[in-house]
């Protein structure tokens, strides 16, 4: 049988290391013992100390024993080796665990304080701060709620901005963009240029609204922690007021008198402006300690007010008659967003709801809905057209409807659905489409596309009828108002800035 290679190898380093030792004994003039010549004494110890019995193969790993030991003396390996002991396995470090360590003394397990209870479930307001609640404390430590809000008459300084409205000044052009036709109407608003950008109040706006005065473009503004801001557009001058301890959500023109302007804030009040004499009075509050206790929305017809109830309802509210609401409609089982008269038959009103669904009664036959329309999720408007034939409703499903109104029963034929993205989010105003002043076939919505944009829809189905851009136009206007009469169109934002769209100066 032949050797693998392997095997080869190994034995011829072993022949190489055994002539080196030879060559060593040689040169120090020692022979290595034969182990042939002590076989005979070798036989005869064996034999002596051997027992019986030993077999051939025993007897040859003797031999062997014996020829190794003869080798190790020769090499100068004649005493043992020492015994090494086995190493010692290291014994384990105790490691001292945050929990389990025994050199610290044990912390003293203290009851932390009692976390203070919902706030939602005890029906009180998010925004008003309460005494920490501690395990130690026994009585009632909350301060008594005190109604701060604006109920009487308050003088306000520098209220000149409505000045000289009854004056003869009409606005020197052609453009009536009410009664233009609508191609007409699409190429005189892309003609038009942002004229002026003006930083109005310092809080996010979240309601606009612009004066029909002929005799200069006046816009308000209402800001989300409570300020009322007025611009002079052309001439600059710009005033602030704090009326209100929560966010302004509309404002409007009293259709009397040109001077008044009505406001309704989420803090449960509506307020009469009078710049005529500068001052603010308050024409009715909500029950401050109720548990809802918010308004959203107000229309006027003939010096009366229809008021959108954060509970839901919509009051019947004539100033003339005293502070309180003469009339409560349930309307909803959550809040009203917005409220509208029906522009031709102003027995009815429009209502739209979180709920999702957008209502229509009769004043004369109160808590029975005319209409009823629901959507998949919940609304953030609903408004008639200007002659009650059309409503444009904005939903939370992404989408803007538009129906035929014409006839009021039954279900409303729907016109129109646009894809509209319409989530705004925390830090932005909801969007509302509204109606071109004296139109029914355009709408005007904010948009979060980017180039930031004003954009205006065709109410029959026809897409995007165009879109007012800037590159000063840097930020989502959510809010939108537009003149009733004059070419001019103002966006609000986030910031408190105003951008102003007209025609471009000649």
């Amino acid at each position: 049988m032949e050797k693998e290679p392997a095997q080869e190898t190994e034995g011829l380093s072993r022949k190489r290391k055994f002539d080196a030792l030879l060559e060593n004994l040689a040169s120090n003039g020692q022979e290595f013992p034969n182990a042939d010549e002590n076989s005979s004494e070798t036989d005869d110890e064996s034999d002596s100390n051997s027992n019986e019995g030993v077999s051939e193969y025993e007897k040859k790993i003797l031999k062997a024993i014996e020829k190794r030991n003869m080798l190790l003396k020769a090499l100068g390996f004649e005493k043992k080796p020492p015994k090494i002991d086995a190493p010692q396995t290291p014994t384990p470090r105790k490691r001292c665990l945050f929990l389990t360590c025994s050199s610290r003394a044990p912390r003293k397990s203290e009851p932390l304080p009692r976390r203070e209870p919902s706030r939602r479930l005890r029906n009180l307001q998010a925004e008003k701060t309460a005494t920490e609640i501690t395990p130690e404390a026994t009585e009632e430590t909350d301060e008594p709620e005190v109604d701060d809000r604006l109920l009487d008459t308050v003088e306000l300084t520098s209220m000149n901005i409505l000045t000289n409205l009854n004056s003869d000044a009409q606005y020197d052009s052609d453009l009536k963009l009410a009664s233009c036709s609508l191609p007409e109407f699409k190429r005189q608003l892309l003609s038009m240029r942002m004229l002026k950008l003006g930083k109005v109040i310092d809080e996010r706006i979240q309601a606009l609204h612009v004066h029909p005065s002929a005799a200069k473009p006046i816009i308000f503004a209402g800001g989300a922690r409570g300020k009322f801001g007025t611009w002079d557009a052309l001439n600059g001058q710009i005033e602030v007021h704090p009326l209100n301890r929560g966010a302004i959500n509309c404002i409007s023109t009293c259709l009397q008198d040109q001077t008044k302007v009505y406001s309704t804030s989420h803090d449960g009040t509506v307020s009469e402006i009078d710049f005529s004499v500068g001052k603010s009075t308050n024409i009715f509050a909500t029950d401050y300690f109720a548990k809802i206790s918010h308004l959203t929305w107000h229309d006027e017809h003939d010096g009366v007010l229809l008021i959108g109830h954060g509970a839901g309802g919509v009051g019947i509210l004539d100033p003339r008659a005293g502070k309180k609401v003469q009339n409560w409609m349930d309307c909803f089982d959550r809040s009203v967003r917005t409220v509208q008269y029906h522009p031709a038959q102003s027995q009815f009103f429009l209502a739209s709801s979180g709920t999702g669904f957008f209502k229509i009664f009769d004043l004369r036959n109160s808590g029975v809905p005319v209409i009823e329309q629901e959507h998949d999720k919940g609304l953030t408007s609903a408004f008639f057209s200007s002659s009650g034939s059309s409503i444009v409703s904005t939903c939370n499903d992404d989408k803007i409807h538009v129906f035929n109104s014409q006839c009021l029963s039954g279900i409303l034929p729907e016109k129109a659905v646009y894809r509209h993205n319409n989530h705004t989010g925390r830090w932005l105003s909801v969007f509302k489409a509204q109606w071109i002043p004296g139109r029914d076939d355009v709408f005007h919505v904010g948009s979060l596309m980017t180039p930031r944009k004003l954009q205006f829809y065709e109410a029959d189905g026809g897409g995007i009828l165009l879109e007012l851009m800037d590159e000063d136009l840097t930020v989502v206007n959510s809010v939108i108002s537009m003149h009733p009469s004059l070419p001019f169109i103002v966006g609000g934002s986030s910031t408190g800035k105003l951008h102003l769209f007209g025609p471009p100066d000649e």
